[in-house]
């Protein structure tokens, strides 16, 4: 594993943990947020509608509500933070960094999870 690896490593953890120690800070900041123009435009929510809800419950430990607030969005939260805590060990240990493949075939699955994703903000009325 080189530097670079070990610098990306550390700075995934700590903005893993960073994102921790601020969530005091995110109960009032989707107020400051702008409301979405896509959904005010079309009445339909956007792909990414329910990401800031599903963030806040997130970090509040709930990770069932920030998957129904938006899955997608909710399973990457979880990934980031789980990475965030795993990293250092991997480094520690001096795991090889995995090397994601991108082939047709996952740029297409990530295609048909991003429009399944907005399916279900659609039919769930997010």
């Amino acid at each position: 594993m080189g530097l670079a690896d070990r610098w990306v490593a550390a700075l995934w953890a700590v903005a893993a943990g960073g994102s921790l120690l601020l969530r005091p800070l995110l109960d009032w900041a989707p107020g400051l947020l702008p409301r979405c123009f896509w959904h005010a435009m079309t009445g339909l929510p956007c792909p990414t509608c329910g990401t800031t809800r599903a963030a806040v419950a997130l970090l509040h430990g709930h990770p069932w509500t920030a998957l129904s607030f938006n899955p997608l969005t909710g399973a990457a939260g979880c990934a980031f933070l789980l990475g965030g805590a795993i990293v250092p060990l991997w480094v520690l240990l001096n795991a090889p960094v995995p090397v994601l493949d991108a082939s047709p075939r996952l740029r297409v699955a990530v295609v048909v999870l991003f429009l399944a994703n907005w399916v279900y903000l659609i039919l769930a009325g997010i």
